[in-house]
């Protein structure tokens, strides 16, 4: 093979321009493991000195001899030359190499410099480029800053299944920012089963890796900052005579909760530990490192219990009591209260199972008068107000704060179901005439309250400015 450094000429970032060009390795985890991890790679050891370490190297050869490196994902290139080392052998990254991309063209091929230290992987998911058109098939903006992470996501759940049809998603994702977009795409009929479920086997392709190229431990992962506990010991001592107060100890919890996300600010292991959601500082973490907090009674009549130590700090005994109810209280409410979830469940189903839309439009021009707020008014999209307007996420949003008079299923005029019209949108489109089995989304919070106490029992605390809302 004959090698040849090469000026950057056009590419101002030769790192980002291969992982972009690469970005169908993204479908396979081999893929993912050369550019997230650090790993034992194949080595190009004849390389000449006076160009090991250029940004980009363009090697030309035989077929046979190109057609083995097409094969290449990421190489190492010695900084020292050793007789022992020959091509395409296998070496540890401890040793001092550079790390270089594969990237084949028509009759040649690229390296592309990674790294100048093999001993860290080539990309993390918070590396940021500069996203411009054409980089990726759902992206048509003027330009922006996006990571590698970003991109990733994009490329593997919508790019490389719906093309250009959902638009770049450039923000931290939860899976049902992902399912919205595609939701949509079902309703208005732009699409079908068969991508829908390409779409699912790539996330949960993807999401099955996410250990490859999340960071779950570091140092700060296993424990908190000692100003944490130290601030602890001051709000215990301030409140020593309220601490029978559920209020004054929930305040202390929320006080050190927020401590310690502060403590984990641009740790490696805050990506992880913030897509796993509140339970991890509210529940895991708190109790591990600060204090176990408070705790709900066995049963109601028992009141909130208060447990100062944590995990780590061990458990006194004149408290080991309270630890032991929290264990037992969530077994015993996943059997009893899913039991009675379940019997709620089957009355509700049993009571409205005959409940049907029957008519397109009632021409209802009541409905309910409903104040849009900060917390409802996702629970109004694609809902029809009584000028039979769709009411748009954008416009729910503008006007939080107002009063506005929507259809409902309260205000129908049908005598024997209800219309389209009241009942909204998602239904109108999907033809769902048989709507009784809705009501079960209200037991079915019962059973799924009943199964988390297994896995959580923290004390949260909420504003309720008015109860008007909730009387019927």
């Amino acid at each position: 093979m004959k090698y040849t450094a090469q000026p950057k000429g056009d590419i101002t970032n030769p790192r980002i321009f291969y992982f972009v060009e690469s970005r169908q390795r993204a479908l396979r985890k081999r893929g993912l493991l050369h550019w997230f991890t650090v790993v034992e790679r194949p080595t190009l050891a004849t390389i000449p000195e006076d160009i090991k370490g250029s940004d980009i190297i363009l090697i030309s050869g035989s077929t046979e001899e190109l057609k083995a490196l097409s094969q290449l994902i990421t190489v190492h290139v010695p900084k020292k030359n050793s007789d022992s080392i020959k091509d395409l052998d296998f070496t540890d990254p401890t040793q001092s190499h550079y790390l270089y991309g594969v990237l084949m063209q028509d009759k040649y091929a690229l390296l592309i410099k990674l790294s100048d230290d093999s001993n860290y992987a080539p990309y993390r998911p918070e590396d940021e480029f500069y996203l411009e058109e054409g980089m990726i098939e759902n992206y048509h903006g003027a330009g922006e800053v996006t990571d590698v992470g970003k991109f990733l996501v994009n490329y593997v759940v919508y790019a490389s299944v719906f093309g250009d049809m959902i638009p770049y998603l450039n923000k931290t994702m939860t899976p049902g920012d992902l399912d919205k977009p595609v939701a949509k795409l079902i309703l208005d009929k732009k699409t079908d089963r068969e991508h829908y479920t390409k779409y699912l086997d790539h996330g949960s392709w993807l999401f099955s890796h996410g250990a490859i190229f999340v960071q779950a431990f570091s140092e700060k992962a296993l424990t908190t900052s000692p100003e944490v506990l130290k601030r602890k010991q001051e709000l215990l001592e301030k409140y020593k005579d309220k601490l029978d107060d559920p209020n004054v100890i929930v305040a202390i919890e929320e006080e050190l909760i927020k401590m310690d996300k502060e403590y984990l600010k641009g740790d490696e292991s805050e990506p992880f530990l913030t897509a796993c959601g509140g339970k991890v500082f509210k529940e895991c973490r708190k109790k591990m490192f600060i204090m176990y907090g408070l705790c709900a009674g066995f049963v109601a009549s028992d009141g909130f219990e208060f447990n100062r130590d944590s995990l780590e700090s061990g458990w006194r005994p004149n408290t080991l009591n309270i630890a032991m109810n929290e264990i037992r209280k969530g077994s015993y409410n996943r059997g009893v209260e899913t039991a009675r979830g379940g019997a709620e469940s089957k009355f509700v189903l049993r009571t409205f199972q005959e409940t049907k839309i029957v008519e397109d439009d009632c021409g209802d021009k009541v409905g309910m008068n409903v104040k849009i707020t900060d917390t409802n008014w996702k629970e109004y999209i694609d809902r029809y107000d009584t000028a039979n307007n769709v009411l748009t996420e954008d416009f729910l949003k503008k006007n939080i704060g107002k009063v506005l008079s929507i259809r409902s299923p309260m205000s129908c005029k049908c005598k024997d179901g209800f219309c389209f019209k009241c009942c909204g949108v998602l239904f109108e489109k999907t033809n769902k005439t048989a709507i009784g089995v809705q009501g079960l989304e209200v037991t079915e919070t019962f059973t799924s309250i009943a199964m988390a106490s297994m896995h959580k029992s923290g004390i949260d605390r909420t504003e309720c400015p008015s109860f008007d809302d909730y009387v019927i």
